[in-house]
């Protein structure tokens, strides 16, 4: 377990096949997804501590506002997300595998998807990071939500596809399934995520 970010990252054959062997657990899951939390929390709350700037409000409008907004505005964007998604996808996956396998539990599964989370934070940690280079920026403070959007967007696009590589690999030796299924898993729980997404954002008049 000491090499547990390297391996995870860049073996997780080799560490999805030794982690199963082991009784599921979540805590090491639990903070690698608070951590993401925390950090994205973070990145976020720099421009109301340099700034007196409390999001998504203009400089304006922040002194009508108080902490308890400003708190809401972190749980419900920042805090429920990850914690929810995490619940969503390892859900969908579990229902999906079952479709070729009855093995592998829930439990398991939403601990190697947690597990399976990390490039998300560390595109978190790249995200705040570029936040505060822009904060200390004199005169950049006004765009500071809105650029670099393009950025933001593929540091967080990259780190999905890695997720869905990691996930790959969980879900082998999770439900101990050959590599061609547990990526149709995988490929179809982001199908049914994009339709869930796509849809409704397309065709608002139906739902």
């Amino acid at each position: 377990m000491k090499k547990l970010p390297v391996d995870l990252l860049f073996h997780p054959d080799t560490f999805f096949r030794n982690i199963t062997k082991e009784n599921a657990n979540l805590v090491l899951p639990v903070i690698i997804v608070s951590a993401g939390c925390a950090i994205s929390v973070a990145g976020i709350a720099v421009p109301l501590i340099f700034l007196s700037y409390i999001p998504p409000f203009s400089p304006a409008e922040s002194h009508h506002f108080g902490l308890t907004v400003f708190v809401w505005y972190l749980i419900r964007c920042y805090l429920l997300p990850p914690f929810l998604g995490w619940g969503l996808v390892s859900g969908t996956m579990f229902l999906i595998s079952r479709l070729f396998t009855k093995t592998g539990s829930f439990f398991a599964i939403l601990q190697n998807t947690g597990y399976g989370l990390l490039p998300w934070v560390i595109s978190t940690v790249i995200v705040a990071g570029a936040k505060l280079a822009l904060t200390s920026e004199t005169g950049y403070y006004p765009n500071l939500f809105l650029v670099p959007s393009n950025f933001v967007a593929i540091v967080f696009y990259a780190s999905l596809l890695w997720c869905c590589y990691l996930w790959v690999f969980a879900i082998k030796h999770t439900c101990r399934l050959p590599l061609s299924r547990a990526t149709a898993v995988v490929v179809i729980m982001i199908l049914v995520f994009a339709l869930a997404v796509y849809i409704p954002a397309y065709f608002p008049t139906v739902f």
